[in-house]
């Protein structure tokens, strides 16, 4: 259970980080690759001052940023504003310790798709 202290919802298949307001206080992702995974919103979107649960380990939905797609088995990290990137995707430098899920089916970029997620936390 956590506290949206973002100044933006986290809305369902979107990927948060921890802040430093409090233990368990999140916002989605800004930037790619810049804190690690804390979870994914699976159920009903998280509004901003909000409180919710995310999904820190199994099997989830997740988008992908606009200009990531995935095969099957393709290792993923965390993108820009709560979305999904390939590790080693062209416009990202990141190295495989940072992967924090695995497609588990074909997802097209800007699209959703199944993935085993396994969070920081």
């Amino acid at each position: 259970f956590v506290f949206n202290s973002g100044g933006t919802q986290i809305s369902v298949h979107q990927g948060a980080v921890i802040t430093a307001t409090s233990g368990y206080s999140v916002t989605v992702s800004s930037v790619t690759q810049t804190d690690e995974l804390a979870g994914v919103c699976v159920h009903n979107t998280i509004a901003a001052s909000g409180y919710g649960w995310l999904l820190t380990k199994g099997w989830a939905i997740v988008e992908m940023g606009a200009d990531n797609s995935a095969a099957a088995g393709t290792r993923l990290t965390l993108g820009t504003d709560g979305k999904f990137a390939r590790v080693g995707s062209s416009n990202t430098d990141i190295a495989l310790g940072t992967s924090c899920g695995k497609a588990v089916s074909a997802i097209a970029s800007a699209g959703s798709g199944g993935a085993w997620i396994k969070a920081f936390l």
